[in-house]
């Protein structure tokens, strides 16, 4: 874990850095990566692709000229490893994609030429020192999950049935505290309408006398002078 984290401070501040023969790369979780591996001699043969850091010298494949890369891992590795080869130019394309976080390590191009009296195996211009960034989220597996679940619906459904029981039980207690008005007959009821609408009238018609009509005063003829 310490050496991953180093890694990442290597590669952070540029997905691509290259530093004395080695390139730094940098790529997140599923995505995929290109190794460009080139010979520093003219007319390998062989190549092989392999880690060296996380774990020392082992073998990710070989390609032989002209022929299908073979795979020294599972056959997923197989599935998500494509290869494009140009040993006649000193040159092999290694393309991994499905990236997971172990896939971070020290990849060494290795290029294999025919000699006397045995053959020789040279390293690649560049190595690649590659960090895969995983940002997934771990699932929660706690088994009381569910159960912390119910038992804060059970408590929310208590809450409200007792909220609900307490407002029942108030505004029962507030309609048996009200005491019945009496009943007011009809015919006092029909009395003060009668009487209120006269003196309303009256009111009213007061009201009008005083205001726009002045009654002339009339004159005994008979009376005396």
């Amino acid at each position: 874990m310490e050496v991953r984290h180093v890694v990442f401070w290597l590669c952070v501040l540029s997905p691509v850095f290259v530093k004395g023969g080695v390139v730094y790369l940098s790529q997140t979780r599923n995505d995929s990566i290109e190794l460009a591996c080139l010979s520093t001699e003219s007319n390998p043969y062989g190549f092989y692709l392999r880690r060296k850091w996380l774990q020392p010298d082992k073998e990710v494949l070989f390609v032989y000229q002209g022929m299908a890369p073979s795979y020294a891992g599972s056959k997923t590795d197989s599935s998500r490893i494509r290869v494009v080869e140009a040993l006649h130019v000193g040159q092999v394309n290694v393309t991994i994609s499905h990236l997971s976080a172990s896939d971070t390590d020290r990849y060494a191009c290795e290029f294999v030429f025919a000699s006397n009296p045995t053959d020789r195996v040279e390293p690649g211009r560049d190595d690649f020192l590659l960090y895969i960034a995983d940002h997934t989220e771990q699932p929660c597996t706690c088994s009381s999950y569910h159960i912390l679940l119910y038992a804060i619906s059970g408590a929310v459904g208590l809450l409200l049935i007792i909220i609900l029981g307490l407002t029942v039980a108030y505004c029962g207690k507030a309609r048996n505290g009200s005491k019945p008005q009496p009943p007011v007959p009809i015919y006092e009821e029909m009395a003060g309408l009668q009487s209120g609408n006269g003196k309303a009238f009256c009111d009213l018609q007061g009201g009008f006398g005083e205001s726009e009509y002045v009654r002339p005063r009339r004159e005994n003829t008979y009376s005396n002078p």
